[in-house]
Parts: C-alpha cells; sequence; structure tokens
C-alpha cells in the first residue's frame, strides 16, 4: 500500500512538472518554423490570445511578438494547444 502510494506520488509530481515545462516552451515549440521576423502577415483573421492578454491577429503576428519580445513572458498557456488558443482572450 505504501509503495503504491508512493508511486502516485511520484507520478503526480512528474506529470505536474511536466505541464510547468511545456506552458514554459510552448511558444518556441508553436513558433518553431518562424525564426526571424516577418516583414509582412497575412490579412487572415485567425485569432490567438497571447498569455500577456493581447490577442493577436494571427499565428505570423502572435510569433512576431514572442520574437520581438524574446524572452519567456510571452508563452501559450499550460495546458493549451494551439487549437484551444484561437481566439480573443478573454474580457475580464
Amino acid at each position: 500500500m505504501k509503495t503504491t502510494g508512493l508511486l502516485l506520488l511520484l507520478s503526480l509530481a512528474l506529470f505536474s512538472i511536466f505541464f510547468f515545462f511545456l506552458g514554459i516552451q510552448a511558444a518556441p515549440i508553436y513558433c518553431r518554423n518562424q525564426r526571424t521576423l516577418r516583414n509582412m502577415c497575412s490579412m487572415e483573421y485567425m485569432p490567438h490570445c497571447g498569455s500577456d492578454g493581447v490577442t493577436y491577429p494571427n499565428k505570423c503576428m502572435f510569433c512576431n511578438a514572442y520574437l520581438y519580445v524574446q524572452n519567456q513572458s510571452l508563452h501559450l498557456p499550460s495546458g493549451k494547444s494551439s487549437r484551444q488558443l484561437r481566439g480573443n482572450c478573454e474580457q475580464k
């Protein structure tokens, strides 16, 4: 019984750590095919919500903002995929 509880606790800890680092690394992974700032982005409107609360018009603009900032303060919220983030940021 103690072994089962210990394994369950260890699994939960590893799972939590994995999702913590997934959230931190999300923007570099999501923007991996855009390595430099683009001078022009398409005019398509597929909004992306950044963790800074700004709604970016599309993926290109989101990745441009991330590359411009070049820090970890702008990333996709932990546990969210790009499909879940399409849309306007929630109004507070």
